[in-house]
């Protein structure tokens, strides 16, 4: 790999970051950097947060660290230090040291077939296969980009994304020594209108501080404000007496204060990240704010992101021919783009939040936030969930630590008072079947509805399984009207907002393949149906927002179904051996977890449909809208408008239509079909009026056959794996009503013992 050179633009958090990942890959590189020192004390500090930790461990560097911080004695240990003596760290740890070159300015970059040519301000030349804008917010590389793109190809790369980024705020880093009242391990921050202070500790008795104001305006780039020291001194001379806690003051900050620069802020993300053989990471193609503190790690996840993708390619093709390297560089924009975009949203939310900007964010903040506890925080670490690592090294032991299927119930429910059925079926359906041996944690839901294109994105816990069915809020008037605000706010919204994201690039990228594609799944379908539609107003936020709500519709039954099954079959355990029984018998015959055989588990259809007429989700079924008044034969009058609904519990406790009725009968409809008249009734997927699950007539719900297959998957599995009962031999748990639905009891804890003969679905030979 050593023919293969890499040129790094920038020497700070970004370059030095690549060099180490290149390094370790064994790509050549050389980092130009315009300072004459790679760690100059400026006065500024530096977070690392878990997802730059797990990079910084994988390449050795974050024992170093760890040495010279006072970690917060809250949560997750942050690593506060200072950024003079991080970057000395990175570049103390380099091997490679030569290839560090200071007071090299960049000052034009020529792009061409088979490498780049750069120039520096002192006259000397690099060449490189490929150019990385490691050199933040005015970014040479950057500027160079533009210039290439708008000769080479105009429309690449518009007018208005050059001005994305904005200026709407200004931030006063500083360092202070010896100051007395600040606890070490805790972070202080001062919320006011305008004005946001935050304060850590160090090692070694220093403060790290950082004032952020509001500017005069708005600023588009690449107008920005100037300040000098003299501002800066102004500003923190006005705040001295602004209290950060009962006895501790800015002014105590500020008369200990060693160095401190200011600076303005930029906020903001750009969509094109590279043209030809010019890429940007970092600062040059996204910017927030310090109080997300997440600048730094974006950095650091980029390089770990271009070094996987640089990994995989080809660069030996790379050398040769621009195309096959834009496509690598494609790959590596493509993993970052939507990450980097969900937390610089972030980062602008809540820098206003925090600094009270307006009337409506100062509510929220006031009074909205302290009221929903942890969500918040919640919320900000869903965004690391799925965050970058390096493919071609092994993760650091710390983090390989598995965690329990009750340790996430339970961190779930300090997000959802009452959790829904759903939380556990996300476990299961994560754990107990494959499609392909590679994606271990494969949903069945997904896999059907989708096919295997949108598997990675549903495999990586960023679905809506859990989050859409939390506890029921009641919006008042003032909460609706703010619902878009809310939607910003909440973890659930941005979630469901992330998957129609997802979706909506899936029906993009298939849209470009049409002719190729075999009409594999229900989105190929959806597709084909608006396209045939589309003079009737439909378009493609009606597909996403049908397979968003077909998601939730598929979920949000068989969940509960499988969880009010294991409650009965964990309490009623004379049941247990004729259901293992029947599967082996079924599996012989069938084959081992073949769709013949499930359809053959007579006993086990049975069992899930009594369990389900016990436990029925809904109280009425069949809601319609009466089009016209209309009075019945006994005098009852729906006016027009009315909804109307037909009982459901009822039915199932009339002894007309069961007999007794009140007895739980596992086998009961496994006997009825020994009866030409009842048979055709006896399925879990049969629908009738004394049967309405799953509605009836010609609304039906057509996706009742994956819902029972899917229980059937999963109850066949518990079954053959495990025994289980409810905690402490307790009897079942009390079903929970939510208005007119009966949801599980998910503060029931089920315990799990291993089957003796263990059996695994899909062991044997498929259909």
């Amino acid at each position: 790999m050593e023919d293969f050179k890499v040129l790094i633009v920038g020497g700070s958090v970004a370059g030095l970051a690549l060099a180490h990942c290149l390094e370790r890959l064994g790509i050549s590189f050389d980092v130009l950097e315009q300072g004459d020192e790679i760690s100059p004390q400026v006065g500024a500090s530096i977070g690392i947060l878990p997802n730059g930790a797990l990079i910084l461990d994988q390449l050795g560097i974050f024992d170093d660290i760890e040495k010279v911080i006072e970690p917060l004695v809250f949560g997750y240990p942050l690593s506060f230090l200072e950024r003079q003596k991080f970057l000395a760290i990175l570049y103390r740890k380099l091997q490679h040291k030569e290839r560090v070159h200071t007071g090299q300015k960049v000052v034009s970059i020529e792009n061409r077939k088979t490498h780049a040519v750069v120039k520096t301000a002192c006259n000397k030349e690099y060449t490189g296969h490929l150019i990385v804008g490691a050199d933040g917010v005015h970014s040479i590389v950057r500027s160079e980009m533009w210039r290439h793109a708008n000769e080479l190809a105009p429309e690449a790369i518009s007018e208005k994304e050059k001005s994305t980024m904005r200026v709407y705020y200004a931030c006063i880093f500083g360092i202070s020594s010896a100051v007395s009242g600040v606890e070490d391990g805790v972070q202080l921050s001062l919320l006011d209108y305008d004005l946001t202070i935050h304060v850590f500790n160090g090692k070694e008795g220093k403060v790290f501080w950082f004032v952020i104001v509001k500017t005069d305006r708005q600023y588009t780039y690449p107008d920005r404000p100037h300040f000098d020291q003299e501002d800066g001194r102004k500003i923190c001379e006005g705040l001295k007496s602004k209290k950060l806690d009962a006895t501790l003051t800015f002014g105590d900050m500020w008369s200990r204060c060693d160095i401190f620069t200011i600076t303005p802020l930029e906020e903001g993300w750009l969509s094109n990240w590279h043209f030809g053989r010019l890429v940007c990471m970092g600062d040059a193609v996204h910017k927030v704010t310090p109080n997300i503190g997440q600048g730094a790690n974006m950095a650091i996840e980029d390089a770990a992101a271009l070094a996987n993708a640089l990994w995989k390619g080809d660069l030996q093709r790379a050398m040769e021919a621009t195309p096959a390297l834009e496509d690598m560089l494609h790959h590596f924009s493509s993993a970052r783009l939507a990450s980097s975009k969900k937390i610089c949203t972030q980062s602008e939310l809540l820098t206003r939040l925090q600094s009270n900007d307006g009337i409506v964010k100062h509510l929220v903040a006031r009074y909205l936030l302290p009221a929903v506890n942890d969500i918040p925080a919640g919320s900000s670490a869903a965004l690391l969930g799925g965050s970058q690592c390096l493919q071609y090294l092994k993760l650091p032991e710390r983090a390989q630590r598995p965690r329990s299927w009750w340790a996430v119930i339970r961190d779930l429910r300090s997000f959802f008072p009452k959790p829904h059925g759903l939380t556990l079926i996300t476990m299961l359906f994560d754990r107990l079947t494959t499609i392909e041996p590679d994606w271990p944690n494969v949903k069945i839901t997904g896999a059907i509805i989708f096919a295997v294109a949108l598997i990675r994105y549903l495999n990586y816990d960023k679905t809506v399984d859990v989050p859409v069915v939390g506890p029921g809020v009641r919006f008042t008037k003032w909460l609706a009207a703010h619902g878009d605000l809310l939607a910003k706010l909440l973890l659930a919204p941005r979630q469901v907002k992330n998957l129609q994201d997802e979706i909506h690039n899936e029906i993009e990228t298939r849209r470009d393949s049409r002719d190729k594609n075999s009409m594999q799944d229900l989105l190929d379908f959806s597709m084909n149906w608006v396209d045939e539609h589309r003079s009737a107003g439909w378009n493609d936020d009606h597909i996403t927002d049908m397979m968003a709500n077909t998601i939730f519709a598929a979920l949000h039954t068989s969940s509960q179904l499988v969880v009010h099954t294991i409650f009965e079959l964990a309490t009623r355990p004379e049941y247990v051996d004729p259901l293992r029984a029947e599967i082996r018998e079924c599996f012989a015959a069938y084959g081992d977890g073949t769709k013949a055989a499930m359809d053959a588990m007579y006993k086990m259809d049975s069992f899930i449909k009594e369990t389900q007429r016990c436990n029925p989700l809904d109280a009425s079924a069949l809601a319609r809208l009466a089009m016209k008044p209309f009075t019945f034969s006994n005098g009852l009058h729906i006016p027009k408008g009315t909804f109307i609904f037909t009982p459901n519990s009822p039915i199932f406790e009339d002894e007309r239509f069961y007999a007794d009725p009140k007895r739980f009968d596992g086998f009961r409809f496994s006997r009825m079909r020994d009866d030409p008249d009842l048979k055709a009734s006896a399925p879990l997927t049969a629908t009738s009026e004394y049967s309405m699950h799953f509605g009836t007539g010609r609304h039906v719900c057509p996706g009742r056959f994956m819902v029972s297959d899917e229980v059937k998957l999963v109850m066949v599995h518990l079954l053959l794996n495990f025994d289980f009962a409810i905690k402490d031999f307790r009897p079942r748990p009390q079903n929970v009503a939510f208005g007119k639905f009966m949801l599980p009891d998910m503060y029931a804890k089920v315990w799990l013992r291993e089957a003796k003969h263990e059996v695994a679905v899909g062991d044997g030979t498929s259909d």
